[in-house]
């Protein structure tokens, strides 16, 4: 396993920390304390030539956020990979999705569709997950092998679902690299924030993958310190404490 791409947003920007496939904050998109929030009026554009999905033989997507309140409706992405059809420019085709939300309310899914250019939605190969409702910290990861596709919440496999037919990495698009944003032009933005946005070329193993959730969701950056007392026992009365 390892990371080409890696974009972590600790200096300001969202700049590929790891490889040269640096993203462009498109829109009111801004990088703040490490974080990338999005209103719903933002979202940042990669490389995606540069990012080049079909060298992979396998891969995993690592994202790490906290979603905002009420759009749980819509069919938001925190991540999208492929291209948009170029003779019905609403249409994303050959494409990764990797989706908190969906229109139905329901659900969260990742998924992958290619070399269908009339309903790219029916030969969908994905796994279903519980819908992200909350504003906690959460991680997800999405991991494609020649053979199938995996989705991890908070460190726990959802699922997993056979590839069929043209569905595979070799066949993903390459004009198109978002995070907050679908393949799909005319959905809405997701809205929240990003800590990190990770891309591995191999599988990252499941112990692995619930080590790196427990570390990310039991952070002391999810504690609201003005409104939160911390006692210590026993007491001491001089010293430092760390």
């Amino acid at each position: 396993l390892t990371l080409p791409h890696s974009y972590t947003f600790e200096d300001g920007t969202a700049k590929d920390m790891v490889g040269t496939a640096h993203g462009t904050l498109e829109g009111d998109a801004s990088v703040s304390n490490g974080m990338l929030p999005l209103t719903g009026n933002g979202f940042v554009t990669l490389p995606a030539a540069d990012i080049n999905i079909p060298s992979y033989s396998s891969i995993t997507f690592e994202g790490v956020f906290k979603q905002a309140e009420g759009i749980t409706d819509k069919f938001t992405a925190l991540a999208s990979f492929g291209d948009v059809n170029p003779s019905t420019d609403w249409m994303g085709i050959n494409y990764i999705i990797m989706q908190p939300t969906r229109q139905d309310d329901a659900n969260s899914r990742t998924s992958i569709s290619c070399l269908n250019t009339t309903d790219p939605w029916a030969t969908e190969n994905g796994v279903n997950g519980a819908e992200i409702a909350d504003s906690l910290t959460h991680h997800f990861v999405t991991v494609i092998t020649a053979t199938e596709i995996k989705l991890y919440f908070d460190g726990a496999l959802i699922g997993t679902s056979p590839l069929t037919g043209n569905n595979s990495l070799a066949n993903v698009g390459t004009t198109v690299a978002l995070i907050g944003k679908d393949v799909y032009p005319n959905d809405p933005l997701w809205k929240g924030s990003v800590e990190e946005f990770n891309i591995y070329q191999g599988e990252m193993d499941a112990a692995t993958i619930a080590q790196r959730a427990n570390d990310f969701t039991t952070a002391i950056s999810d504690i609201d310190i003005d409104n939160t007392s911390i006692l210590v026992y026993p007491t001491y009365s001089s010293g430092d404490f760390t």
